[in-house]
């Protein structure tokens, strides 16, 4: 009896999270992109949305190399991403022509791999590590 109440509290609790993400309307005063995070309408100004697919992001394809917390410890030696330089430069530009194309001998493109939203989400995100 118990177990078969705490799977309808569970049934529906999962019912109402789905369906409070799927209802497309945006409850923020930015607008929403085709990948889900919100905008401020501020160009180069990342919001918590954004930061937080940028995190899901780095956490899915980057601690490999780059390490949980960006400091370089992964398993394939990676630079840290808390440096103040880049090797390559530290401006949005330069961090993201990292990732979409790639660095000779390690870093690989990501380009075709990442819609424009996530990468731009990805470079937010490290762009924050310090």
């Amino acid at each position: 009896m118990i177990k078969s109440k705490i799977e309808a509290l569970f049934i529906v609790t999962f019912v109402t999270l789905i369906g409070a993400g799927c209802t497309g309307k945006d409850q923020s005063n930015g607008s929403q992109t085709s990948s889900g995070a919100r905008s401020t309408g501020k160009p180069g100004v990342a919001n918590n949305v954004t930061q937080q697919s940028g995190y899901s992001l780095f956490h899915r394809s980057c601690v490999t190399c780059h390490g949980n917390e960006g400091n370089g410890f992964g398993s394939r030696r990676g630079p840290s991403l808390k440096r103040q330089e880049y090797k390559y430069g530290r401006t949005r530009e330069a961090v993201m022509e990292s990732i979409r194309h790639g660095r000779p001998k390690g870093m690989p493109a990501y380009g075709k791999l990442f819609t424009e939203e996530q990468l731009e989400a990805l470079t937010s995100y490290v762009l924050t590590l310090k």
